[in-house]
């Protein structure tokens, strides 16, 4: 990671949905937990290098080509693997996670922001003025 660290809350007011973390915000991981602690033997030694049962398993469930799926250690991993492989000058809405601009800093050297909140609240007003205006017609 060059810059931030993602979780900028602190930056935003009345913050609903926040994809600047990888983390999962809502909810309980009791139910993990649980199943975790009557199953000690599935985490008794390191999973496999790759990921190939998993990834074959994901392709069954879902009828693709195993080759159609990559799993990664976690999103970090899987933003740079990304912005390797396709090299795009991407626009990247914020507020976000910090890692897609340094993955494309490093790899590709070219990106923009673009505030994403902004955008939102002026697509409500329009859609709002929209609707009162064709609702007085």
């Amino acid at each position: 990671m060059i810059e931030g660290h993602g979780d900028d809350a602190y930056k935003y007011w009345d913050i609903k949905s926040d994809f600047s973390s990888n983390i999962c915000a809502h909810g309980s991981h009791q139910d993990l937990l649980n199943h975790l602690a009557a199953h000690p033997e599935l985490i008794d030694h390191y999973p496999e290098p790759e990921a190939w049962t998993l990834e074959r398993m994901l392709a069954e469930r879902h009828d693709i080509d195993p080759k159609q799926v990559i799993v990664t250690s976690g999103a970090t991993e899987a933003i740079y693997l990304i912005a390797q492989t396709f090299r795009l000058r991407p626009v990247i809405p914020e507020p976000t996670f910090s890692e897609y601009a340094d993955a494309c800093s490093i790899i590709n050297g070219q990106w923009s922001m673009v505030n994403a909140v902004g955008y939102v609240i002026r697509t409500i007003l329009l859609a709002r003025s929209m609707t009162s205006y064709t609702s007085t017609r």
